[in-house]
């Protein structure tokens, strides 16, 4: 039979023509590579075949080793150190367990996308899909025009208290001055303030200590110093169990970071107190200054939960000093919050403050070899440096009604839009989710239902139908693109990656079938994500012999073609 997949794309370009001979040869590959010199008749971002050096691995989606992932106590921990087990956030502001960790080989083009107010980049490969302002984008499409989501996660609350004083905004204020300000040895806990700017501190912490039965001592020295002294064991060890030890070691303890959000601002205002400097107030903001980068985050986070903005930065290291940060805060009167409203660097839009991209680094070549991902159980998400991991069964789709569009209009290649054909499957038929992603069938009932939009026009297919399989090669040959998918390994494809491997269970991935070859013994398919595939191209094939574990198969037709389901 014909390689239909260059009888598809071959009779625009006019390089390869239906009843050429069945034999496929060299001409045949570099038809499919001559490809990318036609593409001044496509629009740019079509670029249906052509090879790209940028994306040589065997995987569509992964983090390098050192990108942080959200965990359960707000905290992040690196990729490559998580283990199948722990549990991580996930997109619906719960935590999860991994049940799965890849690891895969990685010589492309890399990705560091920072956003304004953060020294943190997550790196990735190019077709990583972010959340912006305008819905999902890839990598490599990002500019600094556009603005990228944090999830505050301020729907997380839990009472995890061991000691109803826990839940006191006054302790947990003392709590804050701890970390800005304390320390202690084997017998008492000190907080070290400066009588000028912190007397008012100093009241309020004896206060508050002997209102829960604490043994306090005021001590004041030189001109302007002072030490409060809690005495007593139990004491000292609450302080260390909810704060920890060291400046640099400092962090709250994991019970307190999922307290009330309104409760947990106590213990910033404390921290601020103790470490603030108050000169930017008449700029509506503050800033604090930790050697904790881990409480850093934290406290980062805490704002974040309460919706208020804050940036952080990293000092230059100074000799023979520790590592120093500082955390900006920006408040203001909730009537005059820019809530909702785009200003230059950031907004908040419903319970999601979207940041402006500062810069992108893209490095070449990268070979430090591994990048990873992650299977989260039910959820199918996790939250890195902020981001989430998206759905491809909206690409298979829109690539089966771009081929059909070529093969219609010859010379006239469209691109729709997935990310919109994403947006119409969850209104319709209401099943898509970002992370879980859909049903073959649902996308292309959407794809009924809405069309697909391009250039302000929209096109339809009518109607679709399921296609047995041993009827799939008949459907390619009156050419008409073939949406399915499987359950795949990782990485999806071989070593060289030319064959998909499906598995009988595991994640699912949806592609398009375009042709196949009985000299080969094997069906094409294009990918819906990315163009890892033969050479690059984003084409792979499946074996006959593999053909019976993939999905159920369904093609895209109007009425008048009369198709039946067979």
């Amino acid at each position: 039979m014909l390689l239909h997949i260059l009888n598809i794309l071959g009779e625009l370009f006019g390089f390869y023509k239906k009843g050429a001979v069945d034999k496929p040869d060299k001409r045949d590959y570099d038809a499919v590579e001559r490809l990318g010199s036609y593409e001044d008749k496509l629009p740019k971002e079509v670029d249906l075949l052509n090879t790209s050096p940028d994306n040589q691995g065997y995987t569509n989606k992964c983090f390098h080793g050192s990108v942080g992932v959200l965990m359960p106590n707000f905290s992040y921990r690196e990729i490559r150190d998580i283990s199948v087990g722990d549990y991580v956030m996930t997109h619906k502001g719960r935590f999860r367990r991994v049940t799965k960790k890849f690891q895969n080989i990685w010589q492309g083009t890399s990705y560091k996308i920072r956003t304004i107010g953060t020294f943190y980049a997550p790196e990735c490969t190019p077709n990583h899909p972010f959340l912006t302002q305008d819905g999902w984008k890839e990598a490599k499409d990002i500019t600094t025009d556009d603005y990228l989501c944090f999830h505050s996660f301020s729907e997380i609350e839990k009472d995890t208290s061991v000691f109803p004083f826990e839940s006191d905004p006054d302790f947990l204020w003392c709590l804050g001055l701890f970390l800005a300000d304390g320390s202690f040895n084997e017998y008492s806990t000190k907080f070290s303030l400066n009588t000028t700017t912190k007397l008012g501190h100093a009241k309020r912490l004896k206060a508050t200590m002997e209102k829960l039965g604490a043994d306090v001592s005021w001590n004041e020295y030189g001109e302007q110093n002072l030490t409060i002294t809690v005495r007593g064991r139990f004491w000292r060890n609450v302080f260390r169990d909810l704060c920890g030890e060291h400046c640099d070691k400092k962090k709250i303890n994991d019970r307190l970071m999922v307290l009330n959000t309104e409760l947990q601002m106590n213990i910033f205002e404390g921290w601020n107190s103790g470490d603030g400097q108050s000169s930017y107030e008449d700029v509506g903001r503050i800033m604090v200054s930790t050697t904790s980068e881990c409480l850093l985050r934290q406290m980062q986070q805490i704002l974040l939960r309460n919706e208020k903005t804050a940036t952080i930065r990293k000092r230059k290291k100074r000799e023979e000093r520790k590592q120093s940060y500082e955390l900006y805060y920006y408040f203001q009167d909730k009537k005059d919050t820019t809530k909702n409203k785009r200003n230059k660097f950031s907004y908040w839009k419903d319970g999601n403050l979207f940041v402006r991209v500062r810069d992108i680094e893209k490095t070449k070549q990268y070979t430090s070899g591994n990048v990873y991902n992650l299977e989260v159980e039910e959820d199918e998400s996790y939250i890195a440096e902020g981001f989430v991991v998206h759905n491809c069964t909206a690409y298979a789709t829109s690539h089966a009604m771009r081929i059909m569009n070529i093969m219609e209009h010859k010379n006239k290649a469209i691109w729709f839009d997935p990310d919109l054909q994403w947006e119409n499957q969850k209104e319709y038929p209401g099943t898509a989710e970002d992370a879980l992603g859909d049903y073959v069938q649902s996308a292309l009932k959407s794809a009924v239902r809405f069309g697909f939009e391009a250039g302000g026009r929209v096109y339809t297919a009518d109607k679709y139908a399921r296609c047995m399989k041993p009827k799939v090669k008949d459907m390619l040959a009156k050419g008409y693109p073939v949406v399915t998918g499987a359950y795949t390994a990782n990485p999806m494809c071989d070593l060289d990656w030319n064959y998909i491997k499906p598995k009988s269970k595991g994640g699912g991935h949806a592609f398009v079938l375009v042709g196949y070859s009985d000299v080969e013994k094997c069906y094409y398919a294009f990918n819906s994500w990315g163009r890892w595939g033969i050479k690059g191209t984003g084409v792979f094939k499946i074996r006959y012999e593999d053909f019976s574990s993939i999905f159920s198969c369904y093609v895209l037709y109007d009425s008048k073609d009369d198709l039946k389901e067979n």
